[in-house]
C-alpha cells in the first residue's frame, strides 16, 4: 500500500512538474525570444534592421465592408499602405493618396439570389509616406508652445516658472500640464471659504 502510495505520490510530482513546464512554454512563446549580444557586433546589423523596417508604402490586407445584407467575395484585398518605423513622437502617415478599384463578386446574406452579381469597389490607397508629428498645435494649452522638431508641447517660460513653484513649500511643477500644482489633497474648508489649488490651502 505505501509502495502504491508513493508511486502515486511521484507521477502527481511527475505531472506538476510536466504542467509547469507547459505553463511557462507557453508564457514564453507570447514574446519574441532574445539573445544579448555586443552592441559593437549588433551594429552593422542593427543599421540594415532599421533600414528594412523604415516608414514607407508597404502591401497590406484590408477588410471591405459592403451595404448591410451583403457580402463580397474576396472580403480581403491587398493595397499600399504606410506603415513602418519612425522615431518616437512621429508616426507613419500617407502624404499622397489615390483611390484604386478591386472586383468582386456581391452576394445577398439571406434569400436566393437569381444570377450572379459582380461589384467594383474603390478602396482608399497610399502612394508615399512620411513620420509625421503624433501631436499637433492644437494638443498644447495656453501654456504650452508646440515643438515642431521634437513633435511635442513645450512649457512657454518653464525654467522661470518651475524655480518659482519649486520654491514654495508643499507646490509641485507639473512638466506635462505646464502648472503649479499642490501636493496635498483638497480639505474640508469652513463655511464661506473655499480650498484654493494655487495657493495649497
Amino acid at each position: 500500500m505505501k509502495f502504491v502510495s508513493s508511486g502515486f505520490c511521484i507521477f502527481l510530482t511527475a505531472l506538476t512538474i510536466a504542467h509547469g513546464e507547459k505553463i511557462l512554454s507557453k508564457r514564453n512563446a507570447d514574446y519574441d525570444a532574445h539573445e544579448e549580444i555586443d552592441c559593437q557586433t549588433a551594429q552593422l546589423g542593427k543599421t540594415q534592421t532599421i533600414r528594412n523596417s523604415m516608414c514607407r508604402v508597404h502591401d497590406r490586407i484590408v477588410d471591405l465592408k459592403p451595404i448591410p445584407g451583403y457580402r463580397f467575395v474576396p472580403s480581403k484585398v491587398s493595397v499600399k499602405r504606410c506603415d513602418g518605423y519612425c522615431k518616437t513622437g512621429f508616426s507613419c502617415e500617407p502624404i499622397e493618396t489615390r483611390m484604386t478599384e478591386v472586383y468582386v463578386d456581391l452576394k445577398p446574406l439571406f434569400g436566393r439570389r437569381r444570377m450572379k452579381q459582380c461589384a467594383v469597389v474603390r478602396v482608399e490607397e497610399h502612394v508615399s509616406c512620411r513620420c509625421m508629428c503624433e501631436k499637433t498645435k492644437g494638443d498644447c494649452n495656453e501654456r504650452q508652445m508646440f515643438d515642431k522638431k521634437n513633435c511635442k508641447c513645450k512649457c512657454k517660460a518653464e525654467t522661470e516658472n518651475k524655480m518659482k513653484c519649486e520654491e514654495q513649500k508643499e507646490m509641485w511643477w507639473d512638466e506635462d500640464d505646464c502648472f503649479c500644482k499642490c501636493m496635498l489633497k483638497p480639505t474640508e474648508c469652513s463655511t464661506e471659504q473655499n480650498w484654493s489649488e494655487t495657493d495649497c490651502t
